[in-house]
């Protein structure tokens, strides 16, 4: 019963190593396409920023 018990329980951490490999590997995923988007925006940004700054001074 010992063994069994230790073979049940050297799965339940195999199981949970996977799956916070898995999440790690999604949140950087995640993390990377937030990044992405980040630097969209700030380029958008800086666009209509140059853009206002051009039709003031028309």
């Amino acid at each position: 019963m010992s063994t069994e018990r230790l073979n049940h329980s050297s799965e339940r951490i195999k199981e949970g190593r996977r799956t916070m490999l898995e999440t790690e590997e999604l949140g950087v995923s995640i993390l990377q396409d937030l990044h992405g988007q980040r630097q969209s925006l700030l380029h958008a940004h800086d666009t209509v920023w140059l853009s206002m700054r051009f039709l003031v001074h028309l």
